[in-house]
């Protein structure tokens, strides 16, 4: 994924780009905080998604977007209490409230969640966010909504790089539609 940033008269906007197959790019854009619009390419012989990518890249770069570097990230870590979720495993119900999370603050332009992991009763998802107040209210309103009562608390500090090993896989096998209160008795 590529992700670049860009300040207007005090507004924050945000452009991404990934390749969504072997035959298209998807593009993400808006105001930092707002779902913003996505627009999908279908690329034709001989073009091929990166192509497509990298010229919007340079096009975009043009324009004042700059990729952001890890130094301005923070890290937001959210905590649950582990064997919340009926009938899952602690790793699977950690996974799916980590694409839940993923999915929420991505489509938003605030980051992203890059692994979770599980110590003392407790699953800890960390997420890579832009705009730490901002990403902070975000979560606590998706957790709100979805998991009220399953999580503890937030913290932050400043960003740091992830592990590779650690890092979740976004092509997985999580379902990210399904919800606590879709599987709860």
């Amino acid at each position: 994924m590529h992700k670049l940033y860009k300040i207007i008269d005090g507004t924050h906007y945000y452009w991404e780009a990934w390749e969504t197959g072997e035959r298209s790019a998807t593009f993400h854009y808006g105001v930092l905080g707002d779902q913003g619009k996505t627009d999908t390419i279908k690329t034709d012989f001989p073009d091929t998604p990166e192509k497509v990518i990298e010229r919007e890249l340079k096009a975009k770069k043009s324009l004042g977007f700059i990729p952001v570097p890890d130094d301005f990230y923070n890290t937001v870590i959210v905590h649950f209490k582990t064997g919340w979720m009926f009938g899952l495993s602690d790793d699977r119900s950690r996974r799916i409230a980590e694409a839940y999370l993923d999915e929420h603050i991505g489509w938003y332009g605030y980051g992203t969640c890059d692994y979770g992991t599980e110590e003392d009763g407790y699953y800890n998802i960390y997420c890579s966010v832009i705009d730490v107040e901002n990403a902070v209210k975000a979560i606590k309103s998706a957790l709100r909504s979805e998991y009220p009562v399953h999580w503890k608390d937030i913290t932050t500090k400043k960003y740091e790089k992830p592990d590779e090993s650690q890092k979740h896989d976004p092509e997985g096998d999580i379902d990210v539609d399904i919800r606590p209160r879709d599987i709860m008795p």
